[in-house]
């Protein structure tokens, strides 16, 4: 069920509508996933991601997965323990038991992500763990304005057709950092990370505003 990885590097994958029992939808453990969509999955007793092992996960879609059943320690997002986890947005996950539905750390850093509109059964629902490791990044249940993290509702594009990506006007436009080697990356789209030297919080890009000229000199 779903992807099981040791080590590797995993890209542009699909993990839909999947059902597991005991163990992970998505189980990461030395492992680097680049532009994954992990959509509308339902761990009953498990989670849906665990990274563990110095895990990389980025620009990755992370939405409607959810726990049914379990005791404490059952998460229906990102159970990030030991690693790193960067511009990737993490909505409307739902947890039956525990808190923390959108992501739930132990160890490792949280960068340009968004985690919002996720629903555990007790507070806080977004986010779980010590908010120093988290920086440039959307939740409510962050502290605004302390290492670049903002509260405000990220403003997606079209919610009941599950477009995550940012109107206009959207504060997590270019609310970013830009971190080394970003200049490379693609976004969920494939499109190029870094526009007119920013960054937007999330999976996708944002592209420039429409008559921007760029001069080349």
């Amino acid at each position: 069920v779903g992807i099981h990885a040791l080590g590797g590097t995993v890209v542009d994958p699909i993990v839909r509508h999947c059902t597991a029992g005991y163990t992970p939808i998505v189980n990461l453990n030395g492992t680097v996933m680049d532009r994954c969509q992990i959509v509308s999955n339902t761990s009953v007793y498990g989670r849906t991601v665990i990274m563990e092992g110095g895990s990389w996960l980025g620009n990755s879609l992370i939405v409607s997965n959810r726990t049914t059943h379990g005791t404490w320690g059952y998460f229906s997002g990102v159970y990030l323990n030991n690693g790193r986890v960067i511009n990737c947005t993490i909505a409307h996950n739902q947890s039956a038991v525990s808190s923390g539905a959108g992501l739930y750390r132990i160890a490792g850093t949280v960068t340009n992500c968004i985690i919002y509109y996720n629903t555990a059964a007790s507070a806080p629902h977004n986010y779980s763990g010590d908010q120093s490791a988290v920086g440039y990044s959307c939740a409510p249940d962050l502290t605004h304005g302390v290492n670049g993290n903002i509260t405000n509702v990220p403003g997606f594009k079209d919610l009941s057709v599950g477009n995550y990506r940012l109107a206009v006007g959207s504060p997590c436009r270019d609310a970013g950092v830009v971190m080394p080697g970003m200049t490379s990356w693609r976004d969920l789209d494939l499109k190029p990370r870094v526009q007119f030297g920013g960054v937007d919080m999330g999976a996708y890009e944002s592209p420039p505003p429409a008559g921007t000229i760029m001069v080349v000199q």
